[in-house]
């Protein structure tokens, strides 16, 4: 895997897939390319990806838009720590209903 950009991740089939295999024959390639809105690296500390991701979506909700932030993927593959940090980085943490009692 390679990170292009901002924006843009490449895959390389490795040499001893069936997709490497195939793209000989021209039936597959060997490169795919994969955009995403955003890619943020290892270095990336909780308030950069808040404010990257999160911060439009709150204030919006804050003033009536419905909103929605959906988090995909297997069981403990980091959802939740990627949206909470380690705890010594929260700062403030309450729940969906504690958020929903200030209204």
């Amino acid at each position: 895997m390679e990170v292009e950009d901002e924006h843009h991740v490449l895959t390389h089939a490795p040499k001893s897939s069936h997709s490497f295999k195939n793209s000989v024959h021209g039936l597959q390639k060997i490169t795919n390319k994969f955009t995403f809105s955003k890619i943020y690296g290892q270095e990336t500390n909780q308030k950069e990806f808040f404010n990257g991701t999160m911060l439009g979506i709150v204030k919006n909700f804050i003033e009536g838009q419905n909103c929605l932030v959906f988090s995909y993927g297997v069981t403990s593959s980091g959802k939740t720590y990627t949206i909470q940090g380690k705890k010594k980085e929260i700062k403030y943490s309450f729940s969906s209903t504690d958020f929903l009692a200030l209204f």
